[in-house]
């Protein structure tokens, strides 16, 4: 036999062996997406983490990793809400400066790799104003988010790019088909919290049906146009999910703590984020409702989460 051409080189060989390695050994579990949340509300920083086995009975804990941001932009800023958009690049976020207090809205790449948010450049930034809770649209051509009290759209290419109001307006969303928009209005106390719809074509606005007993507060759509959002009972003040879907309501997740800012996974519905308080802990823990499970998991441990955002 020729075994000459048996004989490699220590290189060849080393080649060799890795080629094995990574041609025998099971492919990789995929993930099943990503979430993003800030751990404190204006001090805070954000965080990210893969999420896997989300069908499984008992998903585990996620591993947060800090996305930093240009330190030279984030020594002069505090924190609060942000959104991603639908192909997990574009991150916009609401920042307040430390100089003037001004809250300003600012646009980012997210690079999962480098753990960074690149490319960090003002979107909307209004003189002795306060623009927060940026929500992305479906196409993500637009923003909607908290001007003041009122609701703005940016860019204005809507016939009824503002809604007025002399009640506190919040916590908006944009509907799939981005002729429509959902908020939070308060009218008094907290008691008074209720969801509204608004078409930005003909700029009417309608309420969202109240079961009463309660608050409703941080809606968002599903990508059918449905909307979910948390009820909180008034005498308990305990929190659960709720939907609505062309005038009818109905419970998703009842729950004996607070369950607030459901984010649903704009590519699967039978999947929402939210939080929900820890008696033990002091804060808020990631949890995630399975629709077709019918339950909840929690995902963080002993780990802050706010204003959870779900993406692929």
């Amino acid at each position: 036999m020729n075994v000459s051409g048996l004989i490699r080189s220590p290189a060849a060989s080393l080649l060799a062996i890795v080629c094995l390695l990574f041609t025998s050994r099971p492919a990789l579990a995929q993930s099943d997406g990503y979430v993003l949340y800030l751990n404190e509300y204006l001090t805070g920083d954000y965080y990210y983490a893969s999420l896997w086995g989300l069908d499984s009975e008992s998903p585990p804990l996620v591993n947060p990793r800090q996305l930093r941001l240009p330190r030279g932009f984030r020594r002069n800023v505090e924190l609060g809400n942000a959104d991603v958009s639908i192909d997990g690049t574009t991150i916009v976020f609401a920042a307040r400066s430390i100089a003037d207090l001004d809250w300003d809205i600012y646009t980012g790449t997210i690079d999962r790799f480098r753990r960074r948010i690149r490319n960090v450049q003002g979107l909307i930034q209004t003189s002795g104003g306060r623009d927060e809770d940026p929500r992305i649209s479906w196409d993500g051509a637009s923003v909607v988010y908290k001007c003041d009290g009122n609701i703005c759209i940016y860019p204005e290419v809507y016939p009824n790019p503002v809604v007025e109001s002399w009640c506190e307006l919040w916590a908006p969303s944009f509907a799939p088909s981005g002729y429509a928009v959902s908020y939070t209005k308060r009218c008094g106390d907290g008691g008074s919290d209720r969801i509204w719809e608004y078409d930005l074509l003909t700029g009417e606005e309608a309420p969202v049906p109240n079961i009463g007993g309660g608050a409703d507060r941080f809606a968002y759509y599903l990508d059918d146009g449905r909307l979910v959002y948390s009820h909180i009972d008034s005498e308990s003040g305990t929190s659960s999910l709720w939907e609505h879907d062309t005038g009818s309501v109905s419970l998703l997740h009842d729950r004996t703590s607070s369950d607030d800012d459901p984010y649903p996974d704009k590519h699967d519905r039978d999947r929402i984020a939210f939080i929900g308080w820890n008696d033990d802990s002091g804060h808020y823990d990631l949890y995630l409702y399975r629709r077709s499970h019918g339950d909840s998991v929690r995902l963080t441990g002993n780990r802050p989460v706010l204003g959870p955002v779900l993406f692929r």
